[in-house]
């Protein structure tokens, strides 16, 4: 990595959602207001919690006299992926902290990486470790980043490119995003992909990912996430609601892409690979085809684990 040697200072949203968020909000704001970092915009957006949500927010301003957050709240439930866009859209920093209402911040997260996103120019998403906190209902992620020997150096590493695309293997809370890379790309969002995987692929497409790895925050898994509740919700669809999504979102990285990468000849044929494992995928849960199913032999490097390839065969062959 090259520094650039640009010391000018950039401005800083943070920007949170909301949703029934009353039992661990409170946390989350402590460890914002008690940043390192004084000069910030901290928008909210509440997506019609039933709960006091917004009432400890507007007590918690009030509190500590706090002129830097911004508080919106949404006329009707618009679910957290479009939720999080329009909160997006609401900030006006030139770097964007992603932020859930139940985590804890380290306090010199946004000091930290703020100082990385000025002297590597060519950054446009940073992400940072952290450390788990898995309560009752809470899964443990297979993240790629455990993987990592965290100490208080800190190195800042170029995301390698991997062979799937569709693998998100940091969340959005860890993120610092340039306001010029999220406006190049923000056009290409679909309404299907939650706001962090459209960030990373995005990035990921444009070469521009990194790493600091360094443990500034706690990420609380529980199992009244918002993407919990919403898998429960489906539980029984089929899986050809999650391939005809993946599908998508594979299509509108190749056309942003061509559209918006110069040097695109490598990443374009990664992508329609991508493509074809889906489709394959699809063709073989919504058809039973064997070909199909053999064909993704040549795709097992795409998958997260082995059984998930057999999994899928289970599922294409299983009574309905």
């Amino acid at each position: 990595m090259s520094s650039s040697g640009n010391e000018e200072t950039p401005s800083v949203s943070i920007v949170m959602t909301t949703f029934n968020g009353k039992k661990n909000l409170i946390e989350q704001l402590d460890s914002i207001r008690l940043q390192e970092k004084a000069e910030f915009e901290v928008i909210i957006k509440d997506d019609c919690s039933v709960d006091n949500t917004v009432g400890i927010i507007n007590d918690y301003i009030k509190k500590y006299r706090l002129d830097n957050i911004k508080l919106f709240v949404n006329k009707c439930n618009i679910g957290f992926r479009e939720n999080f866009i329009s909160a997006i859209e609401n900030s006006s920093g030139d770097l964007i902290f992603l932020c859930d209402q139940d985590d804890i911040w380290r306090s010199d997260k946004i000091e930290k990486m703020t100082e990385a996103m000025i002297r590597f120019s060519e950054i446009d998403l940073l992400a940072c470790g952290f450390t788990e906190l898995v309560e009752d209902g809470g899964i443990k992620n297979r993240i790629q980043c455990k993987t990592v020997k965290y100490d208080e150096s800190g190195s800042i590493r170029k995301v390698a490119e991997p062979d799937n695309l569709l693998e998100v293997p940091y969340p959005g809370c860890t993120y610092c995003v340039r306001r010029t890379f999220y406006d190049r790309c923000k056009k290409y969002w679909l309404k299907t992909c939650p706001h962090d995987a459209f960030l990373w692929r995005s990035a990921e497409v444009m070469n521009t990912a990194y790493v600091y790895d360094l443990e500034l925050m706690i990420w609380r898994k529980h199992g009244e996430s918002s993407w919990n509740i919403e898998n429960r919700k489906d539980s029984g669809s089929t899986d050809i609601k999650w391939r005809n999504a993946e599908e998508a979102e594979l299509k509108m990285l190749l056309n942003y892409a061509k559209n918006e990468v110069s040097d695109n000849v490598g990443i374009k044929k990664k992508i329609v690979n991508n493509l074809e494992w889906v489709r394959l995928r699809k063709k073989l849960i919504q058809q039973k085809d064997i070909r199909s199913g053999l064909r993704l032999i040549r795709h097992l490097n795409l998958y997260p684990r082995f059984r998930t390839y057999i999994r899928d065969w289970v599922v294409a062959f299983s009574a309905r």
